[in-house]
């Protein structure tokens, strides 16, 4: 699918224009609507997408109980097997959108991912992600943590953060590992865009028209935004600075604003699937 590359200088588009909304026409209007109507679409997704990770894990370590071999540490091909073939076993985690499927020992070192070059071995993931170490105890149960980690960025350069979600596996009442996967935020943004911009497109088919909206997806959590990897930095840098969580509260916001000469729709609700300090906010525009 094609990139829309799009730059927006941080001085064009503030915070206070942005609230005010001024000089809002009925173009910034229509565009105000696409962004909440993709916020309908959106919030869904994200429920669905993070409810097959949290399902699926459990279901995984059952299975990864079975088809562990006696060693794992001293049988990294058999374990790398045992990784796929669990993934590919259990519906929600086959379908998940999932960036990494890793083993790891109990003390959180990642002794093999599901794919090669394998980025995450001999990383410690219990360090990188503070809490984590709680997945160490199986019967913790499924431990989340969001966090920062060179081996599970989703970009080159600018910031990620990973959404981690990890299980002790025990076999005979020891504890073998632990079983850690999860997304990098912007590779996992990056398919919300693409099923967005696939539902919009069908949408103005059915409506026998031919433009489709532009809409650009972020997700913000805790103080930082994030965007496509290929999305301008400066342009994810703005979206920051509204501080959508301070506004969505008690519910949307939105807002219409000209960016470079064109109007956008700027919309923004929470999405308690990513925590209480998370929200996904739509960027559109209407021709």
């Amino acid at each position: 699918m094609r990139r829309r590359s799009f730059v927006c200088s941080v001085a064009g588009f503030s915070l206070a224009s942005a609230v005010g909304a001024l000089g809002c026409d009925d173009s910034g209007k229509k565009s105000e609507a696409v962004a909440v109507e993709c916020l309908d679409i959106l919030v869904p997704l994200v429920d669905r997408d993070a409810g097959q990770v949290r399902k699926g894990v459990p279901e995984g370590v059952k299975l990864m109980q079975k088809k562990l071999p006696a060693d794992p540490a001293g049988s990294v091909q058999e374990l790398q097997k045992a990784i796929k073939d669990t993934r590919g076993a259990v519906d929600d985690l086959s379908f998940a959108k999932v960036t990494f499927f890793a083993f790891a020992s109990p003390e959180g070192v990642v002794i093999r991912n599901e794919t090669d070059p394998d980025r995450l071995v001999e990383q410690n993931v219990f360090k990188a992600f503070p809490g984590l170490d709680k997945a160490k105890d199986p019967k913790a149960g499924v431990v989340e943590a969001y966090g920062k980690m060179e081996a599970v960025r989703g970009v080159k350069k600018g910031e990620d953060i990973a959404w981690i979600v990890a299980q002790g596996i025990e076999v005979d009442g020891q504890t073998k590992g632990v079983l850690v996967t999860g997304w990098s935020m912007r590779l996992y943004i990056r398919v919300l865009e693409q099923q967005l911009v696939a539902k919009l497109t069908e949408k103005v088919k059915e409506k026998g028209q031919n433009n489709v909206p532009v809409a650009y997806v972020f997700i913000v959590k805790g103080t930082e935004a994030f965007g496509d990897p290929d999305r301008a930095d400066e342009l994810t840098a703005t979206i920051t600075k509204l501080d959508v969580l301070a506004k969505t509260g008690g519910g949307d916001f939105k807002a219409a604003q000209e960016i470079e000469k064109r109007q956008f729709g700027i919309a923004a609700r929470r999405v308690p699937a990513l925590g209480d300090d998370a929200a996904i906010v739509v960027a559109a525009s209407v021709f």
